[in-house]
C-alpha cells in the first residue's frame, strides 16, 4: 500500500476559532479534515477527485491553536479510499477513512 506523510500547523488566526469556543479555542473536526487532510491531499493526488463520504472518523484528542499535526495517509489500491491518521506529539488525535470519486 502506498502512503504519504506531512506536517500541518493549526494557525491561531484560523476563521474556525471564531466563537468555537470562547475561552477554550478548539479546532472543529470538519476543519481538521478540510485543512489538515483534504487540501494537502488534493495537491498531492488530484486524481482522487471529490470527497464522496467519510466512512468513519474518530476524534480522540482536542486540537487547539498552534498545535502541530503529523498527517499520515494510506491509499487503499483501486478503491478510492484513503485511511488517515493524525498525530500530535506522537499522540493519536484522529483516525478516519475517506472515500473519493476517483477520476
Amino acid at each position: 500500500m502506498e502512503g504519504a506523510k506531512w506536517r500541518v500547523t493549526v494557525m491561531p488566526d484560523s476563521k474556525y476559532f471564531a466563537g468555537h469556543f470562547p475561552g477554550l479555542a478548539v479546532f472543529p473536526g470538519v476543519a481538521v479534515l478540510q485543512d489538515a487532510v483534504l487540501r494537502p491531499l488534493a495537491r498531492l493526488r488530484p486524481e482522487l477527485g471529490r470527497l464522496r463520504a467519510v466512512k468513519r472518523a474518530k476524534f480522540r484528542r482536542v486540537i487547539v491553536p498552534g498545535q502541530q499535526l503529523d498527517v499520515e495517509v494510506t491509499f487503499l489500491a483501486g478503491s478510492g479510499e484513503v485511511d488517515v491518521r493524525i498525530l500530535s506529539q506522537s499522540q493519536l488525535c484522529v483516525v478516519a477513512r475517506l472515500c473519493f470519486d476517483e477520476r
